[in-house]
C-alpha cells in the first residue's frame, strides 16, 4: 500500500451522537498500514526507538552526525568496527602498530578512523589484509588530527581508504605511486623516490688556465662574440682547460654524474667527422685524499651536426661512478681536445661553448650543513 501523497483528514466523532461506520475504521486501518509499510517492520533497528536511531546519525538541524567516537584497540593487526567513527589504539600501548584488517563489514559502510594519541602511530596497511589505500600507499595516522576515511565495497571485498595523512603527515606522507613518489619525511624534508628524482646541470664556465702551446685562443666566434678555440693540434699542442667541480647538496648521494661538452664547429666539417674530447679528473670527498687521476674520452655526437657551421653540438662522456662519495665532493678536472688521436677526424677548429655535469636530485638541499 503506497504512502499517501497528502496528509489524511478525519472527521471528529462524538459519543452518543455520531455513528462510527466501517468506512471510518477502514480509513484508519489504511493509514496505519501505509505508515508501517513506509517505515518497515523494524525501523528502530538495533536502537531503542526510531528517534534514537535518527539521533545517532542526524542532528536536529538535519546535518549528518555520527555517534561519539569510541576507542578500538588493535589485536593482531585487526579491529571490529561497531559504528562510523572510531579512535584507534595500539596493541599493548606500543608507540606504533599496523592495522591490516577491519571486520564487521557491510556494503557502503562508511568509517572514519583516527588515533588516540600523537604517541601512538597507527599505520593502515595497503593490501596486507582487507584494506586498499589510495595510491597503493600505506596511511600513517600519527596524530589525532590525522583522519582516514574508508568505505566498504562488497564487490571487491575491501575497505577502500584515503586520507590527507597520506600526503602530509608527521610520520611521512607521499604523493605518487607505489615506487615512484615524492615524500615529506618526519623532519619535514621533501624527498624524491624512483622516477620522481629530477636532473639538473652543474655548469662550468669555460676559463683558460693553460699556458704555452696548450692554451686555447680566445678568438672570434660570431661577429663580436668570443669563444675558446680548440684546433686540430698535434699531441704537444693539444688545447686544454682546467677547472674544479663541487657536488651540490641536492645531489642524490652515490648516484652517477654525467659530464658532457657543448661546442660548435667554426668551419663546417665533412660527413662522418668526429671531435674527440678527453676529461681527466681526480675526486675526493671531504676528509679524504685525492687519488691518481682517471681519463675518459668521448667523440660520438649526441646532438648537433658537424657538417653545419656553428651547429650546437653535444658530446657526452661515460658516467662517473660516485659510489661512496658525499655532498661537497670535489672533482679536479682537465678538459682537452684529443686532436692527435686517430678518432679525431675533424681538421677544423671548434669553439667551446660550455662544460657541464648532469646530476640526479632527490632533495631540495641537505638536512645539515655538511651531511645529507
Amino acid at each position: 500500500m503506497a504512502y499517501p501523497a497528502s496528509i489524511d483528514s478525519f472527521t471528529a466523532k462524538t459519543d452518543g451522537v455520531d455513528n462510527v461506520m466501517a468506512a471510518d475504521v477502514n480509513k484508519l486501518h489504511t493509514a496505519i498500514v501505509a505508515v508501517e509499510t513506509e517505515l518497515g517492520a523494524d525501523p528502530a533497528g538495533t536502537a531503542a526507538t526510531v528517534v534514537a536511531r535518527l539521533n545517532n546519525s542526524l542532528s536536529g538541524a538535519g546535518m549528518l552526525q555520527f555517534a561519539a567516537a569510541t576507542t578500538l584497540t588493535i589485536a593482531s593487526g585487526a579491529v571490529t568496527a561497531t559504528q562510523n567513527y572510531h579512535r584507534l589504539d595500539t596493541e599493548g600501548a606500543a608507540s606504533t602498530d599496523d592495522l591490516d584488517t577491519i571486520t564487521a563489514m557491510t556494503e557502503g559502510h562508511v568509517l572514519f578512523l583516527t588515533t588516540v594519541s600523537g604517541a601512538r602511530d597507527v599505520t593502515l596497511k595497503h593490501g596486507t589484509g582487507n584494506i586498499q589505500c589510495a595510491q597503493a600507499k600505506d596511511i600513517v595516522l600519527g596524530d589525532p588530527f590525522d583522519v582516514a576515511v574508508l568505505i566498504y565495497d562488497d564487490t571487491v571485498n575491501y575497505w577502500l581508504a584515503s586520507s590527507g595523512a597520506q600526503w602530509l603527515s608527521k610520520a611521512g606522507g607521499a604523493i605518487g605511486g607505489a615506487s615512484n613518489f615524492s615524500e615529506f619525511e618526519a623532519d619535514g624534508t621533501l624527498v624524491f623516490h624512483g622516477d620522481a628524482t629530477v636532473f639538473d646541470d652543474l655548469r662550468i664556465e669555460p676559463v683558460s688556465k693553460s699556458i704555452g702551446l696548450k692554451a686555447p685562443t680566445f678568438g672570434t666566434f660570431r661577429n663580436g662574440l668570443l669563444a675558446y678555440e680548440f684546433d686540430d693540434a698535434l699531441v704537444a699542442a693539444e688545447k686544454e682547460l682546467f677547472f674544479s667541480v663541487q657536488i651540490p647538496h641536492a645531489w642524490k648521494e652515490g648516484s652517477n654524474v654525467s659530464p658532457h661538452v657543448h661546442f660548435a664547429p667554426l668551419v663546417a666539417g665533412s660527413a662522418g667527422n668526429l671531435v674527440r674530447w678527453g676529461l681527466e679528473y681526480s675526486k675526493a670527498k671531504i676528509g679524504t685524499a685525492f687519488g691518481a687521476s682517471t681519463t675518459i674520452y668521448a667523440s660520438t655526437l649526441a646532438y648537433g651536426t658537424i657538417t653545419t657551421q656553428y651547429s650546437h653540438c653535444l658530446v657526452e662522456f661515460a658516467d662517473i661512478d660516485m659510489t661512496g662519495d658525499t655532498l661537497s665532493t670535489i672533482l679536479v678536472c682537465r678538459l682537452f681536445r684529443n686532436s692527435s688521436h686517430a678518432d679525431d677526424t675533424l681538421a677544423q677548429t671548434v669553439g667551446l661553448l660550455y662544460i657541464d655535469f648532469h646530476y640526479e636530485i632527490d632533495t631540495i638541499g641537505s638536512r645539515a650543513e655538511f651531511t645529507k
